[in-house]
């Protein structure tokens, strides 16, 4: 069986440096990127929910994705739109498969073989950051340039501020 996967990202580079790390966790569940949706089995939304135009732009994709869905595709979100809006999403788009946040993205093998086994939508979201994600396994695009997290989360709660509250306390790299 041909395995494929299609990532989408909004936001920042956050977003994009755990889409590598997601993307090479894949990979080596056997499955290949592709750069259609149509062609994939895994598609997956690494959302944002710090600005609101990335938000309403994820959730829209969602809403068409539904409609062209396969019985054999699986939609996931991941992000910071999955810790913030968790219930909103599994209430008001009941045809996302899985829910990833940002904690949790080293348990996407399990989330995935969960939605295949169970046939069930799962939830995983945490709000601390308890493992070092492996990013010497994340699938880099560009052979030249990557991202390098030294930092994540954020202790400090300013008022105009979501990272704290979709992002968990500050972890900080060895």
């Amino acid at each position: 069986m041909n395995k494929h996967y299609y990532f989408k990202t909004y936001g920042c580079q956050m977003n994009e440096l755990d889409t590598e790390v997601a993307a090479g966790i894949l990979c080596k569940m056997g499955y290949q990127n592709t750069k259609t949706e149509n062609d994939a089995n895994v598609i997956i939304l690494n959302t944002c929910s710090i600005r609101d135009l990335a938000e309403r732009k994820a959730i829209n994709k969602i809403k068409q994705l539904a409609l062209n869905k396969k019985n054999d595709q699986i939609i996931g979100v991941m992000g910071c739109m999955a810790n913030a809006k968790k219930d909103e999403i599994l209430k008001s788009l009941p045809m996302v498969d899985f829910i990833i946040g940002t904690n949790n993205i080293h348990d996407l093998e399990q989330t995935i073989s969960n939605v295949l086994y169970s046939k069930q939508p799962q939830l995983k979201v945490e709000k601390h950051f308890y493992e070092e994600l492996e990013y010497v396994q994340a699938k880099r695009e560009n052979k030249y340039c990557s991202y390098v997290s030294i930092i994540r989360g954020r202790n400090k709660y300013c008022t105009y501020c979501i990272v704290p509250y979709t992002r968990g306390k500050e972890v900080s790299r060895k």
